[in-house]
């Protein structure tokens, strides 16, 4: 099983809708999209070779109201902080974003509301 395969395992275990890098035309809300984003390489000397491959992913907690954002985030920065893919440590990484809403969409009425969270972990090489 690979590390992104884990992540969506654990993120599961939640009680939303987990879209994995699209979601459909109508989601159903509150949602979390998952999306893989490209190994990051840390500055190192040219001499020395990599010991491991960093990969993150941008989790995208989307409802219908802040607070609904917020309680999603606030089980799945818990839930994934410390966990482990593939042996190793997944981490928090905050990125400073709040909850924002989605200008000019509604559904049914009400305003789409988001934030961002990012996670990362070091697999080996």
């Amino acid at each position: 099983m690979t590390a992104h395969n884990e992540l969506i395992q654990l993120l599961d275990s939640t009680p939303y809708t987990i879209y994995d890098h699209d979601v459909f035309s109508t989601p159903t809300y509150p949602y979390v999209l998952v999306e893989r984003s490209r190994p990051a390489y840390p500055e190192r000397a040219l001499t020395r070779d990599r010991q491991g491959v960093r990969v993150s992913w941008l989790l995208t907690p989307a409802g219908q109201s802040r607070q609904s954002v917020s309680i999603i985030s606030d089980l799945i920065i818990p839930l994934l902080d410390g966990a482990r893919l593939e042996g190793q440590r997944l981490e928090y990484e905050p990125t400073g974003v709040g909850i924002e809403e989605e200008e000019n969409l509604q559904v049914n009425g009400l305003p789409v509301f988001f934030s961002k969270l990012t996670f990362g972990v070091t697999l080996p090489r």
